[in-house]
């Protein structure tokens, strides 16, 4: 977020883009394959392979296809703006989705990903400098996917996938192009034991099972993007309302040389494990949808997590989260969702990874029954006791490191001033002393750095965030009394043109304590105190994870409907 440092760092960041692959950890072609694809997946530390959802199935386990209901379509989007900003490259990936559930015969999935890596210039052997050409550079593919349960708590699954990479303009003769096309195979298969009340599954996967791929000469060829998965996933609570699901998993690549197959690396190729092997965890705050009444229905899900790569392909450890909110009317559900990597451990040696992700994706859920023409069997979701919606208002004040923080020895520092806070809530109360919380802040604040005492420079930057909290009201004595903890995701804007990245994502933990005070049939009067802790980089030259602190005094005015009796 500071300017010091920024025309050193731009200029390395070129130099490593004119040397490194985006996929330079990796010794795989088409690596993109095991890029996830999802909100879930990101916030999970990217991997799936346990999570009781259908999302990126076709990805890490599809088995996992046997979780969807009904039918759903979805489009995810990840721009990799960590390189466009700066040399203009323009590298999206976009993956479009979709996934059918029959009850009496299974569910069945297609997926097509597309990474359009722009335009290269074409060489021929009469030109080794170039043509004047210019050839199309990407990385697309196409796969089926089908998945049954074979029992109550137990499904397997199997895809294939058709994947095409063209190098375009890398080929150096006008006989050879630099393509190459493969087809695929993946297994999977998801276990949920009884014994704990189908709490605890298991995740077992074989992603991309194919040959030896290369593009002009088979003797450079590269291994697959072949995978093992393996995971244990545990649902430690779980009602009407929300479910909490936890994941601990890991995954190991078979990219031994030389070799014809990954299938001879499911047998030879251990010798580097586990330095070779990545491990997943990951936990997930989901609420089931709320019937709002009118037949529209409320959710939100939220998630974090770690993704840790064996010291065979070099540090690199970040932290990831992801959002998504959605409504459901008459048995079709729309969704809209956010995820991204917002903290790495190793950024000083490994470059890239210090910019922001911002991956998007978007999901259209219908009923089972509506599409088949069949009498629609209606959902019986939880019902809130009432709901408040509110808007508010307050003020922001930074301590510490937020408020000020040394750099260049004890002659320079930077930090956040105080500011004005606004935000919209919305309480689904499960019952008198429990509620689920749903918030959305605005808090903007000037970004100062000065040098000797004096101010060097002052920026604004818009911070907005969405948060997902659980309230509890611990006194029956005092009932209008509450406690509150959450999870937030914050998106930091900085408005300067000189100023780069032009966003940046953290993570941050809410403790709140406040008091409803009904002032007038319907109406609430909700004073509150608000400590929000940050999580960021801490330090100028290390990349340690450290907490800033904020506290945010306020009050809040809401409207209570929707009161029923449980």
């Amino acid at each position: 977020m500071t300017i010091r440092g920024l025309l050193s760092s731009a200029l390395i960041f070129v130099f490593l883009l004119s040397h490194v692959h985006i996929n330079s950890q990796s010794t795989q072609a088409m690596y993109y394959l095991n890029y996830s694809r999802s909100v879930s997946s990101i916030g999970m530390g990217e991997q799936t392979v346990t999570l009781r959802s259908s999302e990126d199935a076709l990805n890490y386990n599809p088995a996992n296809l046997v979780f969807a209901k009904g039918s759903a379509l979805s489009f995810f989007h990840q721009p990799f703006q960590m390189a466009a900003l700066i040399v203009e490259m323009h590298i999206p990936l976009n993956s479009y989705s979709a996934v059918v559930n029959f009850e009496d015969i299974g569910a069945f999935g297609i997926e097509y990903v597309d990474w359009n890596l722009g335009k290269v210039g074409v060489t021929t052997s009469q030109d080794p400098d170039g043509t004047g050409e210019l050839a199309d550079h990407y990385e697309r593919s196409f796969s089926l996917g089908y998945a049954r349960k074979l029992c109550d708590n137990f499904s397997t699954g199997i895809q294939l996938r058709y994947a095409k990479s063209n190098l375009g303009g890398l080929a150096t003769s006008e006989e050879l192009s630099a393509s190459s096309e493969k087809l695929f195979v993946s297994a999977g298969l998801n276990y949920s034991p009884q014994f704990l009340e189908n709490k605890l599954n298991i995740g077992f996967s074989l992603t991309n099972l194919g040959t030896k791929i290369w593009y002009v000469d088979e003797a450079q060829s590269d291994p697959p993007p072949s995978k093992l998965n393996l995971g244990i996933g545990f649902v430690p609570v779980e009602n009407n309302f929300y479910s909490l699901q936890t994941q601990l998993a890991f995954s190991k690549p078979f990219d031994a040389r030389p070799t014809e197959s990954s299938f001879e690396g499911l047998f030879n190729d251990w010798k580097d494990f586990p330095n070779d092997a990545t491990l997943h965890t990951g936990i997930a705050f989901n609420w089931k949808p709320l019937d709002l009444g009118n037949g529209f229905s409320f959710f939100q899900e939220f998630y974090l997590g770690n993704y840790s790569v064996g010291n065979k392909t070099g540090l690199n450890n970040f932290y990831s989260h992801g959002g998504k909110i959605g409504i459901e009317f008459s048995g079709i559900q729309f969704a809209a969702g956010y995820a991204g990597r917002w903290h790495n451990v190793h950024s000083q040696y490994y470059y890239p990874w210090a910019f922001p992700w911002e991956t998007v994706q978007f999901t259209l859920g219908i009923n089972e029954f509506l599409p088949w023409g069949k009498e629609e069997q209606k959902v019986d979701y939880a019902k809130p006791k009432n709901i408040i919606l509110s808007f508010g208002f307050g003020r922001s004040f930074r301590i510490g490191k937020f408020k000020e923080m040394s750099y260049f020895g004890y002659s320079g520092t930077e930090g956040f001033e105080d500011g004005n806070i606004f935000f919209i809530e919305g309480a689904f109360y499960i019952n008198e002393n429990n509620a689920l919380v749903s918030s959305i802040f605005y808090n903007p604040s000037d970004y100062v750095v000065k040098y000797q005492g004096q101010e060097y420079f002052r920026n604004k930057v818009e911070i907005f965030s969405i948060a997902s909290s659980y309230r509890f009201h611990p006194l029956e004595t005092f009932l209008p009394l509450f406690i509150q903890g959450g999870l937030s995701i914050v998106r930091l804007n900085p408005t300067s043109k000189y100023l780069y990245p032009k966003y940046d994502y953290k993570t941050a933990l809410l403790f709140l304590i406040g008091t409803n005070v009904t002032v007038y049939e319907g109406i609430i009067l909700t004073p509150f105190a608000n400590y929000n802790l940050m999580l960021s980089k801490d330090g100028n030259s290390t990349p340690r994870l450290g907490g800033f602190n904020q506290f945010d005094l306020g009050v809040k005015v809401g409207c209570k409907f929707l009161q029923r009796k449980l």
